[in-house]
Formats: structure tokens, sequence, C-alpha cells
């Protein structure tokens, strides 16, 4: 090429140099076959169920066979496990041999189709009230049910009993002496479950209210009627017909000395008189007071009407007659 004479020339132009030539992996691998997310109820008298499914594949697209020998696929979970109540998710993760990964994740969906089960029965309760507002505040829990009278057994396979929720609504008969309410109690567990329970509650007024009649008086009068015996003597005028107290003469009843009603319920009073016997007539005045519910009591005053003043008589003046003999 160049001639012999510049053979070692062109030898002592000629240079090597070093080439590295780098190789690396950095395409992930793949997952094929992912399950599809799946619902479950749970196992009955369990919390869970069991899940199945196909298990996936991994395959990597190295070109370089060495990358693809420690290819791996792993999972938090493997088919035939039993599940939680409520969403798990299921995660299954690929690594090829130069550590690349790749996840892929499904959701296992358990859900609790079962109603709480309840055994035995709140007794019924009788109170003494007068209405529906005298029934005792409901219970709000599981431990507040079990602690009412009867032999009730409440349970719930997946719910713990402070988890567990209890509402109540009431409903009257509409009737009086006595009135029956139903109280419906509903237990609902976390998935929604629920279980009605009632308890009748009877409530009525069985006891007598208690009157006592104001202290016994005297007036000064010649006979015992409307004229005499007054409301302002007495409180109240003569009436040998009953007569009904209306809110305001209730009051005036409990302002006389020694009058009282002892009563929880609402009540009327009424009083009627009658006398015998003369200087001095002696009025028995009867005092009854009766409930909503009919039940009665009285108590009687005995007012004295007498003239108990002397009368008094002034003779005329003196005078002088004149005659020999009187």
């Amino acid at each position: 090429l160049f001639g012999f004479d510049n053979l070692d020339l062109a030898i002592a132009n000629i240079g090597f140099c070093d080439a590295i030539v780098t190789v690396e992996d950095n395409i992930p691998p793949s997952i094929a076959g992912m399950p599809s997310s799946e619902s479950y109820t749970v196992v009955s008298g369990t919390c869970g169920a069991v899940a199945t499914w196909t298990e996936p594949t991994a395959s990597d697209n190295s070109i370089n066979d060495d990358c693809t020998t420690g290819l791996t696929l792993t999972s938090d979970y493997a088919s035939g496990d039993t599940f939680p109540l409520g969403e798990t998710t299921v995660t299954y993760t690929a690594t090829d041999g130069s550590g690349n990964e790749t996840t892929a994740t499904f959701t296992v969906t358990v859900t609790d189709n079962e109603a709480p089960a309840v055994t035995g029965s709140i007794t019924a309760s009788d109170l003494e009230g007068c209405s529906a507002s005298d029934a005792p505040a409901a219970a709000t829990s599981v431990a507040g049910l079990g602690a009412l009278a009867g032999d009730l057994q409440i349970a719930d396979a997946c719910s713990a009993d402070g988890l567990l929720t209890v509402t109540s609504s009431d409903a009257s008969d509409g009737n009086t002496c006595p009135e029956v309410i139903t109280r419906t109690y509903t237990i609902t567990d976390e998935g929604g479950n629920f279980v009605d329970i009632t308890h009748t509650i009877t409530v009525d007024d069985n006891t007598a209210p208690v009157i006592v009649a104001p202290d016994d008086i005297t007036i000064e009068a010649c006979t015992a009627e409307a004229s005499t015996v007054t409301a302002a003597n007495s409180g109240f005028a003569y009436s040998e017909t009953s007569v009904t107290l209306n809110a305001g003469d209730v009051n005036t009843f409990l302002g006389l000395q020694g009058a009282s009603v002892t009563e929880a319920c609402d009540y009327t009073v009424t009083y009627v008189d009658s006398q015998a016997d003369t200087c001095p007539v002696l009025v028995t005045r009867t005092y009854t007071i009766t409930d909503a519910c009919d039940n009665t009591t009285n108590d009687t005053q005995t007012i004295t009407v007498g003239d108990a003043t002397a009368p008094v008589i002034v003779a005329p003046d003196d005078i002088t007659i004149e005659a020999c003999t009187a």
C-alpha cells in the first residue's frame, strides 16, 4: 500500500482500542391469567369464606436466558385460603433474575348475609303509671337487652356484641287503663343483617288517689244553706248536689287548712253536702277524688253551723205611775 520503504512508518501509525459492551435487562416480567375480583358469602356458623382460583403464570421476554433463570411469582394469599369479612386485596409479584418486578392485584370480597341469632325472649312488663311516658327507657346495647327480665340470648357469627347496633320503636294500642305498648328492638350486625325482638309493656294506674278534707270548722249562723255556708267562710258554698271543682277551685281546696291530694295521674275532685240536727246544724261535706283510671277515695269535713251568741234585750226606761196599788 505504501511501498516497501514506508513500511516501518505505516506500522508505526497503527494503534489498538478496547471497547466495553454492557448488556442490561430493564424489561419487567409479565403476569398472565390473573383472576378477576370475586365476591363470597360467609360460611354458615363462621365468619369467613374459602376463595379458590386458578393460579396465574409469570413470563419474561428478555433476550438473555441468564436473566430469566431467576424468574419467580409470589403472592400474599393462595387459592383455597379462608378470607375474613370485608374486602381483601390479593397481590401477585413477578420478579426476574435482574430484579425487575411486576405486580397485579384482584379483590376478594366476603359478605355476611346471616342475621344475628336470637333465642329466648324478654318477659312482658306490668308497670304502675299514667301513660306510655312512664315506660322505662329503651335499651341501647346488647348488654342492656341482656339485663332485661327474661332469657334473651343474642349472638352473631361475625360481629361482637359491642359492634351490634340496637335501635327501638314504640307503638301504643291507644287505650288507657291499661295502655299496652309494643316495643320493637332491631339488632343489626356489621353486614346490615338484622332481627327484630318485641317487648310488651303494660302501663296501668291501680293505685287509689288520696284526699284529705280540710279541717273541721264552725260557722256562726242560724241555718245551713248557700247564704250562710259560703265560699268566704268554708271555701265553697253549701250544695246538696255534687259539685265538680275546676282547676282554680282545686287550688282553692288545696289552700284550705289541712287539705291535701296525693295522686300522680290526672284527677278530679267533687264535693257534696248533707246536714243533720239543729242547734247546731251539723253539715257533712264529702270530698271525693277520682283519678283517670276511676280509682276513687273520699274524705269528710264537718262544718258546725250554730247560734252560740246569746241574745241581748234592753228593757224600757223606768217609769213612775200614780196609783194606790200596783
